[in-house]
């Protein structure tokens, strides 16, 4: 009777013990709706100064205790299940013991216990799931939160395939308020001036606020839609920030801003898009 007492007891605690996990990974989907929200819905920001200061600190917090809580019901939901299994052969190996003295067959208490192992293998493998899947969430958001940066090989390339344009006017600008957007947008800067290209110091790098704010990156050339000068240096700055994978798919193309003067060329760097795992195309989340 004990031993059955002992069995119903870790039976139930691996289910407890299930439960919590599911509940540490509801934990960390709300963690990384919080980050999601406090970084991307500029609007919860202005309403509350608590959220601007807090919320993506708080959601943080909420994320690592999930993710600490995950691990330990992983574990202990594996130690569990492991004991119940190793309660289960030896029941086997006894009942069989018996049976043989008995010239009794057990087919049915095999079959149980195949159940129960399969059930537990399971259960094991749904929680190892759930942490895959916490582990890759977690990777996404580290990748979103890193700072854009150009590379050595990238500034190489770039230099390499702009200086045969020496003299080209170009303009760098970054929304305002936007420190991420604004240090990628300064690592233009020397490349350009390695490249010969004319930015007129202090005037050629600013700030702007767009009625349309552009995700990504976007290069703009003079004109409007129907009517636009494309200035020579235009086509290979887009063909080599597109090989270098530093333009996104949506903004691959030369956007006409007609309050650009002839000749000028305006390099945009805009909010960084969300990082999605997975998605083919996206290098180290820099878009």
């Amino acid at each position: 009777m004990a031993a059955e007492i002992d069995l119903n007891s870790l039976m139930s605690s691996v289910s407890r013990w299930e439960i919590a996990g599911y509940i540490s990974v509801a934990a960390v989907s709300i963690g990384v709706i919080g980050e999601f929200i406090h970084d991307f819905v500029p609007s919860f920001k202005r309403r509350s100064p608590w959220w601007n200061a807090w919320g993506g600190k708080t959601s943080g917090l909420i994320l690592i205790a999930a993710l600490a809580a995950e691990l330990i019901t992983q574990v202990k939901a594996n130690s569990m299940s492991g004991q119940i299994i190793a309660f289960l052969s030896d029941r086997t190996a006894t009942t069989l013991d018996r049976a043989a003295t008995l010239g009794v067959t057990v087919d049915t208490l095999s079959q149980l216990v195949a159940r129960k192992t399969e059930e537990a293998d399971k259960a094991i493998a749904s929680l190892n799931a759930a942490t895959a899947k916490a582990d890759e969430t977690i990777s996404a958001i580290q990748k979103q939160q890193a700072q854009r940066r150009l590379r050595e090989p990238e500034r190489s390339a770039l230099i390499s395939a702009l200086t045969p344009y020496a003299g080209q006017k170009i303009q760098m600008y970054c929304p305002i308020g936007d420190d991420e957007a604004c240090t990628y947008r300064d690592d233009f800067v020397p490349v350009f001036e390695a490249a010969g290209w004319d930015h007129d110091g202090d005037k050629g790098t600013g700030f702007v606020q767009l009625a349309s704010p552009l995700m990504g990156m976007g290069i703009m050339i003079p004109g409007t839609t129907t009517n636009f000068s494309i200035p020579r240096g235009a086509p290979p700055l887009l063909q080599a920030m597109i090989k270098l994978g530093i333009l996104d798919e949506p903004n691959r193309f030369l956007y006409p801003n007609e309050g650009l003067p002839v000749g000028m060329i305006q390099l945009y760097v805009g909010k960084k898009l969300p990082f999605e795992a997975g998605k083919e195309g996206q290098i180290d989340g820099k878009k």
